[in-house]
């Protein structure tokens, strides 16, 4: 135990590991329950440190198993500590916040101020991940506060350098200034080791903007404390951040021997979390010098490497406390994009540029993949691969319109047939998002008309250029990818000056470039699942239309119904399990998150998450006769939040059905139930019918109703996968 922790200390987490597993199973060889706590705590905190998280949690919860026969207050406040910070970095806010102040109670009770000052980091990490920076900020100013009164000067150091780096997200350099030379003196008394080195490199990225000559002092001492400890992948970071410094200061052939050397050592070393950062700054000094290809080359190695660590990256590290995952990992994808459009400007070729667009479009799709999969912690493209086909020339009568939303651009790709044509609006991201935000807001104030404004604005960017285009090739369907805050809105509502789009164009959104199962919806005999909830629950009020709603569809295709009480997860599993259902229609309140724990639908008795309706649909995923439509047909969604409109453009996918319907807002519940009805009717009757026009027809036959012409009443259906 002694040398592990000696180990630990002079940063060699492993060797630390193999010591104290040796002790762990000494202990369960004496039966001392007391001794392989101590010992699997110290294992599950190494993990941690290591950015193992799957194993620590494994570790921490053997170390639970024993709290019964212990007795130990303080030994379950251990756990409920390194808990805490597991449930942060693994994206689990709402039991992290649970276990947080479940642990500041027992804390205060048993007056630890050590564990108490661990916690408030574990809540300033929290609050920074929600975006909560002001609390963030309290939280460690009180755990460094804390942490100095116990003399733990590595925690002290550690929240000092989280709070500068929160100083830094709210542009208050000058604090990111005092709670960095406040970290330099608690970081100087810990023993050279891994974590006194990763301290000092959080410090001098906090420096950088505000004092980037000291920052730059920080990392040469920090190289040649790393070179002589043998610390490569220490030195590969400080190596970096001073090609960083040196192309900032537009030193270029000094950053490029900075990166080039750093990159050298992260690849001999094999470290990809590493070795993507230094390609990626490689490829951004090629481009400054005017080298396309060569920067091209390193855009395309630096992803490559990428791939082998983004989930595990989206889960952060101990010190690491901002940014989204779009911020953070989102501009290596569009870079590349960039730098393959900017080649096709350049290329005279007609083929090559199809080529190059093409390759743009694919990078921006796997960064939308990415996004998925951090949405929803898991790999979920793999799961749909081998049943999906391109959407491109499925249909010689749909235009599938790819945005890509640039800082100072947007890019439209448009696909008809196989052929690939690029449109640039020259709108800043900046108008854009205000643009769509506005329009948004306005677009669900039923009382007035402000909407029209935003509606024929966004018309004249994104469509009005490529109407001739789609006259010309008779196109009636348009499929929209949508990107950034263009996932928060429903185009069908933008209009020309005459009519809104959805009176020319049947519409349906598509989350990326491939579909699952690519063929109209099959009519003979769909069995149908009517499921919903009329009554309040859970704070959200009734919605008396739903019984009226299940009741048509009833009427159309004989299903099954689940209402109010009966509406609850057993009933849900067990008829997914027994019956073929091909249509799932959901009148409930669903409620979109951040991400897929904090997406709830709501049925009679719980509030189920992403991952929970997922196993409820998951044994539909590859039967003969699959789910071929599930529709959710009440939803609340943030009007500014894309990242939780991602949750929606998810369900499909993740849930497994080939299509769903689901609502940007809530809707009124008379529109909601004719809009259903007709929707159904429409695909009911025409068996040639496709999903897009089906709804088309419903929503303009609501316009044409003089009670729900705003399109507050109607815009909001979206029609997500598989349109056909």
């Amino acid at each position: 135990m002694n040398r592990g922790a000696t180990e630990m200390r002079n940063g060699r987490a492993a060797a630390a590991i193999a010591n104290w597993e040796q002790a762990e199973s000494i202990y369960g060889q004496a039966g001392s329950a007391n001794g392989r706590f101590d010992s699997l705590i110290n294992l599950a905190n190494a993990d941690e440190s290591l950015g193992k998280f799957d194993q620590a949690q494994q570790r921490v919860d053997q170390a639970a198993l024993l709290l019964p026969e212990l007795h130990s207050p303080v030994r379950q406040l251990t756990v409920l500590v390194i808990r805490a910070d597991l449930d942060v970095f693994m994206h689990r806010y709402s039991d992290a916040e649970d276990v947080i102040g479940q642990g500041l109670a027992l804390s205060q009770q048993l007056r630890l101020k050590d564990a108490e000052a661990r916690l408030q980091n574990a809540l300033g990490n929290l609050c920074v991940r929600r975006e909560q920076y002001a609390a963030a900020m309290n939280a460690y100013k009180t755990s460094a506060s804390m942490a100095g009164e116990c003399g733990d000067h590595v925690l002290r150091a550690r929240a000092l350098t989280n709070g500068a780096t929160v100083a830094e997200l709210m542009h208050d350099s000058a604090r990111a200034v005092q709670f960095s030379h406040e970290a330099l003196p608690e970081i100087a008394t810990m023993g050279m080791g891994r974590e006194k080195l990763t301290l000092l490199l959080s410090v001098g990225q906090n420096l950088e903007s505000p004092l980037p000559a000291e920052a730059e002092k920080i990392y040469e001492q920090v190289a040649a404390d790393a070179a002589a400890v043998g610390d490569q992948e220490s030195l590969s970071y400080a190596l970096g951040y001073q090609g960083r410094l040196c192309f900032s200061a537009g030193r270029r052939d000094e950053a490029l021997r900075f990166t080039r050397r750093a990159a050298f050592i992260a690849q001999s070393i094999e470290s990809p979390q590493a070795l993507y950062r230094w390609q990626w700054q490689t490829g951004r000094i090629l481009a400054a010098q005017g080298n396309l290809d060569g920067a091209i080359a390193a855009y395309e190695d630096a992803i490559t490497a990428l791939e082998t660590v983004r989930l595990d990256l989206t889960l952060g590290n101990g010190n690491s406390t901002g940014g989204s995952f779009r911020q953070n990992i989102g501009p290596i994808y569009y870079e590349l994009a960039d730098l393959l459009l900017r080649r096709a400007d350049k290329q005279a070729d007609s083929e090559k540029k199809q080529v190059l667009f093409g390759r743009a479009r694919q990078v921006v799709e796997a960064l939308k993949s990415a996004q998925l999969e951090d949405y929803f912690q898991d790999r979920c493209e793999g799961l749909i691969k081998a049943r999906s086909r391109p959407i491109g020339g499925i249909d010689p009568h749909t235009a599938v319109i790819y945005f890509i939303c640039f800082s100072d651009r947007t890019e439209m790709l448009i696909n008809i047939g196989n052929q690939i044509t690029r449109f640039t609006v020259k709108i800043d991201s900046g108008r854009l998002r205000d643009q769509v935000l506005e329009f948004r807001e306005n677009l669900e104030d039923r009382t007035t008309r402000h909407y029209l404004r935003n509606a024929q604005t966004l018309y004249d960017w994104l469509l009005r250029p490529i109407e001739p285009m789609l006259h010309q090739n008779k196109i009636d369907t348009l499929v929209f990818v949508p990107d950034g805050p263009l996932r928060t809105i429903p185009l069908a509502a933008l209009h020309d000056g005459d009519d809104f789009l959805i009176a020319r164009y049947a519409i349906a959104v598509s989350p990326g470039l491939t579909l699952m199962d690519p063929w109209p919806i099959q009519h003979r005999r769909p069995l149908v699942l009517e499921a919903g909830l009329s009554k309040a629950r859970f704070g959200f009020p009734p919605l008396t239309f739903v019984p009226q709603e299940l009741s048509g569809l009833k009427q159309l295709y004989s299903g099954h119904e689940l209402l109010d009480e009966s509406f609850v997860e057993y009933n849900l599993r067990k008829e997914l399990l027994d019956k073929d259902y091909t249509i799932v229609h959901i009148a409930s309140h669903v409620e979109f998150g951040s991400n897929a724990q904090s997406t709830y639908l709501i049925t009679y008795h719980e509030k189920l998450n992403l991952d929970e309706i997922e196993s409820l649909i998951l044994p539909t995923r590859f039967r003969d006769r699959p789910l071929e439509l599930l529709t959710l047909s009440c939803c609340n969604t943030a009007a500014d939040d894309d990242r939780s409109a991602q949750g929606m453009a998810g369900v499909a996918i993740q849930a497994g059905a080939r299509s769903a319907v689901a609502t940007l807002w809530p809707i009124n519940d008379v529109a909601a139930s004719l809009l259903i009805e007709d929707f159904y009717a429409a695909l009911h009757n025409d068996p040639n019918i496709s999903k897009a026009k089906a709804m088309q027809h419903a929503q303009l036959k609501l316009l044409q109703d003089r009670r729900f012409r705003h399109p507050e009443y109607w815009a909001p259906y979206l029609v997500i996968g598989n349109w056909l």
